[in-house]
């Protein structure tokens, strides 16, 4: 049993990194393509001794655990000329929801987590990587309920309902509400995230016009 147990820990061990190296490349070309040009991803693995071990792996000895051997931790750069470091730690929130949103655009079909939120995905970008942005959620939401907080009309404009966030004050208490736009009000919502207060005709055009794609589906 010791000599089957550790044939197949040595196996999956080995599968792992091989399976890391080729994430951790898909991951960066999707992030390059969410304006993370300079973006690297890397995967370090711990195969810590331990001397009552019975797999020797590596010249070391090592125990099992019901996770296989060793740990995984995902290494993270976002600008050139910065070393690796452990991505969950120096990531921002706006670049974790990248990284995320890359995942899942990668693993949707293997990824049984029925509900995904995404916030500060826009950090940062805008015109073409916005729209690439939205295009990647929409793949993620054919198969999962997504939410994004966005200030990005490209990335509002594709969800299949729009939902406004309002403050006020009442008093000396601050209240939000929350509301489902209806279509015109949607085209309204969009032209003013696009152009300000003052919505002009073209602006509404312009917004009318990524509904389309949306009302279609």
């Amino acid at each position: 049993k010791e000599k089957l147990l550790s044939e197949l820990g040595i196996q999956l061990a080995e599968k792992r990194e091989s399976a890391a190296k080729n994430l951790t490349r898909s991951v960066e070309k999707e992030l390059k393509e969410l304006s993370m040009s300079n973006v690297q991803l890397g995967a370090h693995f711990d195969y810590p001794a331990d001397d009552e071990g019975f797999i020797l792996f590596r010249k070391k000895r090592m125990k099992a655990t019901p996770t296989g051997l060793g740990t995984l931790e995902f290494l993270f750069s976002p600008n050139q000329g910065e070393e690796l470091r452990p991505l969950a730690k120096i990531a921002s929130g706006g670049e974790l929801s990248r990284v995320m949103l890359a995942l899942k655009s990668i693993l949707n079909d293997q990824d049984t987590v029925p509900v995904m939120i995404f916030d500060e995905v826009d950090t940062g970008i805008g015109g073409r990587v916005a729209e690439k942005v939205g295009t990647k959620l929409q793949k993620v939401a054919s198969t999962k309920q997504v939410f994004c907080i966005t200030h990005l009309p490209q990335i509002a404009g594709m969800g299949s309902s729009h939902f406004r966030v309002e403050k006020e004050v009442k008093g000396k208490r601050t209240r939000s509400t929350i509301r489902q736009l209806e279509h015109e009000e949607r085209v309204e919502e969009l032209a003013r995230m696009s152009s300000g207060e003052t919505i002009t005709e073209a602006s509404l055009e312009h917004a009318r016009e990524m509904l389309k794609p949306t009302s279609a589906g």
